[in-house]
């Protein structure tokens, strides 16, 4: 067995590791030059394999390294009961990241099932088949989780992400992978020694043109830049309030108490509207639900606030939805409902054949899933409430029939800790600001809450971990 497992770590180790650095050109670390490195390495291995076995599963262990480090903050959520979910984190830590290798090796099966049948030779031609059909891959895959999206390796910059603004998500995500697989088109390594392939040379003057392209239009788009106003302020509010305390009932009452303090911090006079994180009010809400006394202070001033939206039938829950509340004088002017649930956190895929599974978050009852995207007036300001990883869908954020002047995006990323998911988590934001040319606020539990204006520039945020309020004038 040892043997084996021995034999097993001999043969792929480097293939892990090229895969895993590859991992590294995402947020927070953005180290993009593994990549060529790490595209020549896997696309060379493929195309010396033996067999599609062979290339199936090299594929798979270089894009479990790839996925690995890019996701591997899922487990950090099961450590917040972890008398209950131990048992879990060896799933959670390698089940992930292996499901989206998957897509990613069934990409390059397909490749190299061409390479072999075409008997393509032209080094430029297979990179731009190995990038349409990775692409595709995360296309697919990214109907169910589209975490990390390739084009998220410029989140580092905001001139290089304005071309996200010019062409689809995807199109550019096949753009950057071509560009990125220059060193498989233009070097070749041998007998330890790097030199260019002759026949290949005048193609840099591509990869060259793509790069000068990206760099002029983004600093173009930021010179005309031109910002829409409202006339509004808003105080986003980060209580940074830990997620075992979250949901203690002997705490509920000193959550909200820090809110309010913070709301009511100074500058108050001249907010307009209030926005608290995903979940910032502890106990569940009805549609008629009235705000106790302890927010009379808010008096005209509007209150935009996640809690858990319930339904009571016969004196009993019978739905529930994770909620955006809209509140102006105590009462609820309107509310958006979650309609991309996460599987295993806010529901039980299959429930009925596994009923022995739970649900990660506080409560019996699944989560409902809300109607879709939903665009709302108030102080004459239209805004789209959108709630956690919805951001994350690049179709997903707005109601194109209704297009709204601002994206709020509440959220809770106190599950994850000090990982990389709130910074990936923002990524994501400023990308879905560029894209729709709409400006998001992004107000988290524990950070990192920002205004991010429609051209993916932070303009002011509250780092992760910290407690405190940023006042936004819109």
């Amino acid at each position: 067995m040892w043997k084996l497992i021995s034999d097993f770590c001999k043969n792929y180790k480097n293939i892990f590791l090229f895969g895993f650095f590859a991992g590294l050109a995402f947020a927070p670390f953005y180290l993009i030059f593994f990549l060529p490195i790490s595209f020549y390495y896997i696309i060379n291995k493929v195309l010396e394999s033996n067999s599609k076995k062979q290339a199936f599963i090299e594929s798979l262990i270089f894009g479990f390294g790839y996925y690995l480090i890019q996701v591997y903050w899922v487990s950090f959520s099961l450590t917040i009961d972890i008398k209950t979910y131990f048992w879990l984190f060896p799933f959670a830590i390698t089940l992930i990241p292996l499901a989206c290798a998957f897509y990613f090796a069934s990409a390059v099966l397909i490749f190299f099932y061409i390479y072999k049948k075409y008997d393509i030779k032209n080094d430029f031609i297979l990179t731009v088949i190995f990038s349409l059909l990775y692409v595709i891959s995360e296309y697919i895959k990214g109907l169910i989780f589209p975490w990390n999206l390739f084009s998220y390796i410029l989140g580092f910059s905001d001139i290089l992400i304005q071309i996200a603004s010019l062409i689809n998500i995807y199109v550019l995500d096949f753009i950057l992978i071509l560009f990125f697989c220059f060193g498989f088109v233009i070097f070749e390594y041998k007998n330890k020694r790097i030199s260019f392939k002759k026949n290949n040379k005048y193609y840099i003057f591509f990869y060259i043109f793509i790069l000068i392209f990206i760099i002029l239009f983004g600093i173009i788009r930021l010179h005309k830049a031109e910002i829409k106003k409202f006339n509004l302020t808003f105080r986003l509010v980060q209580a940074n309030i830990s997620q075992t305390m979250k949901w203690d009932r002997n705490e509920m009452d000193n959550n909200i108490q820090k809110h309010n303090e913070l709301t009511q911090s100074a500058g108050f006079d001249k907010i307009n509207i209030i926005v608290w994180a995903e979940s910032s009010i502890p106990y569940l809400l009805l549609d008629n639900s009235i705000l106790p006394e302890e927010f009379l202070y808010l008096k005209e001033k509007v209150l935009i606030t996640g809690a858990v939206r319930a339904n009571i039938e016969n004196n009993k829950i019978n739905k529930i939805w994770n909620s955006i509340f809209i509140f102006r004088n105590g009462k609820i002017i309107d509310y958006y409902d979650k309609s991309k649930l996460v599987p295993f956190g806010e529901y039980i895929p299959f429930s009925k054949y596994i009923p022995f599974a739970k649900k990660i978050t506080n409560g019996a009852i699944d989560f409902s899933m809300g109607n879709g995207n939903k665009t709302i007036r108030i102080n004459g300001i239209k805004i789209s409430p959108i709630i956690c990883y919805e951001i994350a869908f690049p179709d997903g954020v707005i109601d194109k029939n209704n297009k709204p002047d601002l994206i709020i995006n509440l959220t809770n990323d106190a599950w994850f800790g000090r990982s990389s998911e709130p910074y990936q988590h923002l990524v994501s934001a400023k990308f879905r600001a560029v894209e729709n040319k709409i400006p998001v606020i992004r107000v988290s539990n524990d950070g990192i809450s920002a205004y991010i204006d429609r051209y993916g520039r932070i303009i002011k945020k509250i780092k992760l971990n910290k407690t405190g309020i940023i006042d936004i004038d819109i």
